[in-house]
């Protein structure tokens, strides 16, 4: 099994509307495009959100 994981690092939305707008608009530049990834931020990568990239398992932290 595999998910998903949208972790934002930023300044909050104002409201659900505008949440949705931002989650498209990063949806469709990450997700959506042939481009080389991005690494996450330091903050989200400081947080465990994202296992060390030499990490043989996305369960081994």
């Amino acid at each position: 099994m595999s998910y998903g994981l949208a972790v934002g690092d930023g300044d909050r939305p104002l409201d659900d509307d505008q949440a949705g707008s931002a989650y498209d608009e990063l949806y469709e530049r990450y997700l959506e495009s042939d481009d080389v990834l991005v690494p996450p931020a330091p903050r989200i990568r400081a947080s465990g959100a994202v296992p060390p990239s030499n990490s043989p398992s996305p369960w081994i932290g």
